[in-house]
């Protein structure tokens, strides 16, 4: 049995559950990785890190996730590539 979501534009989506698995796997994996390397996402946070700037209506631990994602994008792939 399958999964189907509906994008915007009426196509659907349908994903079986080893396909949810893969998915959920690299996801764990790309998250590991994450706070292997940025100690900071382990830590135990401030109350000042987890509030909303008023301007920005972001919080410094939002900041921080991105920018630590974006800088794991320029790591290795954790998907093994097959050839």
């Amino acid at each position: 049995m399958g999964c189907t979501n509906r994008h915007s534009n009426g196509t659907s989506l349908s994903f079986t559950a080893r396909q949810l698995s893969r998915v959920r796997i690299h996801v764990k994996r790309v998250i590991g990785v994450l706070t292997q390397k940025y100690s900071i996402l382990e830590s135990t946070l401030s109350i000042n890190m987890i509030m909303c700037d008023e301007a920005t209506n972001v919080s410094v631990i939002d900041k921080i996730v991105v920018v630590c994602s974006s800088l794991c994008n320029f790591c290795d792939s954790v998907v093994p590539i097959f050839n």
